[in-house]
């Protein structure tokens, strides 16, 4: 049960991390005029999602294991 919400969790704390640390400013390349490529977001959602799908597989694998642990210790 403690698996669960370990992705929504990680999440949220990905980001307030990311609204506490706005303030410290503008990274070196967005000051130096260097712009992101359009293909850029659709890349960093891409690898989102593919860890996204990783980890809920993991969950059901280890949802799976605790399933056969409990079933062997009943029998």
């Amino acid at each position: 049960m403690q698996y669960n919400n370990i992705y929504n969790i990680l999440t949220e704390n990905v980001a307030k991390a990311k609204i506490r640390l706005a303030s410290l400013g503008e990274s070196p390349s967005k000051n130096s005029g260097q712009k992101k490529r359009p293909g850029d977001d659709l890349k960093t959602l891409e690898r989102i999602m593919r860890q996204k799908k990783e980890y809920e597989n993991l969950l059901k694998s280890h949802e799976h294991d605790q399933k056969a642990k409990h079933r062997n210790r009943e029998t």
